[in-house]
């Protein structure tokens, strides 16, 4: 349960600093994400994610997917195509997404700010999110500990509060 409100907790944050500037009309009402979208189509396709549909199936392994897309992506494992190639240092990959998080090796450009001002910079956003949930279970530590040390500090006040009372003049009603 505490893991659940972690990740909760992170991909709010996250999401919150990276969407800050485009939030569309139509939000996503499951527990715990909040993502917005421009349009209801969008929408519609983002709420599978949280139903558990996946009605496209990989004809080679019975994989099965959300989008049409992400099936005739992954049937490039069985063929072995890889179609994008690094500029760079030639490496080829069967994903487009995945050569641009390659590409960010041949550079020293680190875009993504940490949002608590700490000042660490990362060049993909995986990194940075992975750098928030430090941020985060560190801020649950230290909450948790004042919370232990105000109840602790409660305890003692209200046990000072009571003054013993002679039981032959206390009477109950």
């Amino acid at each position: 349960m505490q893991n659940d409100a972690l990740t909760s907790t992170v991909n709010t944050i996250f999401t919150s600093f990276f969407h800050s500037k485009k939030l569309g009309k139509y939000v996503c009402t499951h527990e715990g994400c909040g993502k917005t979208f421009n349009s209801k189509k969008c929408l519609n396709v983002h709420m599978q994610t949280h139903n558990g549909e996946k009605p496209y199936t990989c004809p080679s392994c019975g994989m099965k997917f959300l989008r049409k897309h992400d099936c005739n992506v992954h049937l490039r494992i069985h063929t072995g195509e890889k179609p994008f190639q690094c500029e760079t240092c030639h490496k080829r990959f069967a994903r487009h997404s995945d050569l641009k998080v390659h590409e960010k090796v041949h550079s020293d450009v680190k875009p993504f700010l940490c949002p608590f001002n700490c000042g660490k910079c990362f060049k993909r956003k995986h990194d940075l999110k992975k750098h928030i949930t430090f941020h985060v279970k560190h801020s649950m530590k230290e909450l948790s500990e004042i919370v232990e040390k105000s109840e602790e500090n409660a305890h003692s006040t209200i046990q000072s509060a009571f003054v013993p009372v002679n039981k032959k003049y206390f009477t109950v009603f």
